[in-house]
């Protein structure tokens, strides 16, 4: 079954039309890969930059929140040393009993230092004092009595104690978020509490800190960590881009901190980042819109995308120009053919490149030759065939041996030798039997060699002692197909050329051998040789048109392998040998 799925689709992709293919191909070697190739890598740009955004956000966020770090240790120490002043806890524990006294004070010792502390650190915004004492004096510049304090702070004194707290309070009207440190300050013997500080760090302070990210219309927004005095439990710095939106609440942002890469305020794709501060115990956030924290983001996505269009588009011109261009040669070609179907075929000469359909059509062109030449070679067979079954009827008996035949006979008759003469005319019978007989051109070699023995024999009667001969024939090679008057001609070449005009006469040896793939006929004579005393091949038989046509017709019936061979004898002797190949041993 397995081998069966890939054989289909090979078949299936096989009766496909080219132009299926090729638009098969275009989708699944250039679109798909160049698509995802593009999708991905847009992704993976996007991620990182992101990431990059992200990171960066986080970084900026870590930087305002190690200052809001710094400046709570600095208010935390500042309000300390308050505890270790002695005049200033004394006063505030009402020691001086005299208005006089608490006046002086005031004014030589409290006043400077509270204003030596909102002057001289840049952190503290306002710093207060809250007074068990029930006659405070510099109400309005710093001290009131404790009634004024929050509910919620006055009830946790014990609780906040030497420690302190922190509470925030976000803006409500005109007034800006801030952050504030509570601390109870005690007697000198520190057993008893008499007053409680307030040291206010106004939350724009650290709009510097966060200035990176308000510029990005950013938002920046702190969550206590601890229970808020003031019952808020947040503040925050906005740009004028968030004013009056819809904020999630701080849970809510933490969790899409540490879930999402990218979030959704209004509609609107935010990055948020979130850190956590051990002093003040606070949680802080950081919303800042994609569009300007990636702002490169969107610009870079579009110029990758831009230029995978580009490659895209390139690549598919040149798909499209490679496969059109061997689409119209291909067509061009085929209509080359079809014109030239059923006619003579022509070269094709329009096509010259180096490339494979170039090689096809000189492979074509080619072809053409060679058909061309064995179309001539055809003609030149089928003519030499033509002209060699005419000359198979001429040797059926020609007019010139019948004559010779007939005039010896008469001249043994008028000799009064009838013997001879009976048995010339029953050669002669013989042989006129064979030689009209056109029943078939193809005959045994047993029959072919008893034919050249009877014209040896009519000819031997002629010339008496002058012609001797041998024939010697295998058993097995017999019963072999040849073509019809094979032997005939070569026997009259040996008498008529070799020794016919020579006056001692001469001697012809005829010989069958059969191997495993041919049967050779040989046929020997000891005249004058042939000219050169050269040997030429079954291809060229040459010496006169009867060895050219017993050669034409071998060929013709045994194939390329088969023909006529003619040399001299060997070792110098005179004389001349042919050799008939008779190629395969088909028996009848």
């Amino acid at each position: 079954m397995r081998r069966a799925t890939p054989r289909r689709l090979e078949g299936w992709w096989q009766r496909q039309p080219l132009l299926r293919r090729t638009i098969i191909g275009y989708v699944a070697l250039i679109l798909l890969p160049i698509a995802t190739i593009g999708t991905v890598g847009t992704v993976l740009v996007r991620t990182s930059l992101i990431d990059a955004a992200l990171q960066s956000v986080e970084d900026q966020l870590q930087t305002g929140g190690r200052a809001v770090s710094v400046a709570a240790t600095h208010v935390e120490a500042v309000t300390g040393l308050l505890q270790y002043n002695t005049s200033f806890v004394n006063y505030l524990a009402g020691s001086q009993t005299g208005v006089a006294d608490r006046i002086l004070t005031y004014r030589s010792e409290i006043a400077p230092l509270l204003d030596f502390i909102r002057s001289g650190n840049p952190f503290v915004d306002d710093i207060r004092l809250y007074t068990r004492s029930q006659t405070p004096v510099g109400t309005g510049s710093g001290i009131t009595n404790i009634e004024d304090l929050h509910p919620s702070i006055a009830n946790r004194i014990d609780e906040i104690g030497f420690r302190g707290t922190w509470a925030y309070q976000e803006s409500t009207g005109e007034g800006a978020s801030s952050i504030r440190y509570f601390r109870v300050l005690y007697d000198s013997r520190l057993v008893e509490p008499v007053a409680i500080s307030e040291s206010t760090i106004d939350v724009a302070f650290f709009a510097d800190s966060f200035a990176s990210l308000t510029s990005l219309d950013g938002f920046v927004m702190g969550r206590s960590r601890t229970p808020n005095g003031f019952g808020d439990d947040s503040f925050s710095f906005e740009s004028e881009a968030w004013i009056g939106r819809t904020l999630p609440h701080a849970p809510s942002l933490l969790a899409r901190a540490e879930l999402d890469r990218v979030s959704r305020i209004d509609r609107t794709p935010v990055l948020i980042r979130a850190i956590t501060l051990p002093n003040p115990p606070l949680e802080l956030y950081a919303v800042v819109p994609l569009r300007s924290a990636a702002a490169g983001t969107h610009r870079v996505v579009i110029v990758l995308a831009a230029g995978i269009l580009l490659l895209l588009s390139l690549l598919t011109w040149i798909y499209y120009s490679v496969s059109y261009s061997l689409a119209q040669r291909v067509l061009a070609f085929s209509r080359h053919i079809k014109d030239s179907s059923g006619q003579q075929l022509e070269p094709y000469e329009m096509d010259r490149d180096g490339d494979e359909i170039g090689v096809l059509v000189r492979e074509y062109n080619q072809l053409v030759e060679r058909v061309g030449v064995l179309v001539n070679n055809v003609r030149v067979a089928e003519a030499r065939q033509k002209e060699a079954k005419l000359l198979a009827l001429q040797y059926q008996m020609t007019p010139h041996f019948l004559y010779n035949a007939l005039e010896s006979i008469r001249m043994l008759a008028e000799a009064g030798d009838s013997e001879r003469a009976a048995e010339m005319t029953y050669l002669l019978g013989r042989f006129s039997r064979y030689s009209l007989a056109d029943d078939s051109a193809v005959t045994t070699l047993s029959e072919e060699i008893e034919h050249a023995r009877l014209f040896l024999d009519i000819h031997k009667a002629r010339m008496g002692s002058r012609l001797e001969y041998h024939i010697e024939v295998a058993g097995d090679a017999r019963s072999v197909e040849c073509p019809r008057f094979i032997l005939q001609p070569i026997v009259e070449n040996c008498i008529k050329h070799g020794f016919g005009k020579r006056r001692r006469g001469g001697r012809v040896e005829i010989g069958v051998r059969v191997d495993e793939r041919s049967t050779v006929v040989t046929v020997e004579d000891d005249g004058v040789g042939p000219e050169g005393n050269g040997a030429r091949q079954h291809d060229d038989p040459g010496h006169g048109v009867g060895l050219e046509s017993v050669h034409t017709r071998l060929v013709g019936f045994g194939g390329r392998h088969s023909g006529v061979t003619m040399k001299g004898l060997p070792g110098a002797r005179p004389g001349t040998r042919v050799e008939l190949t008779i190629a395969g041993r088909t028996q009848k």
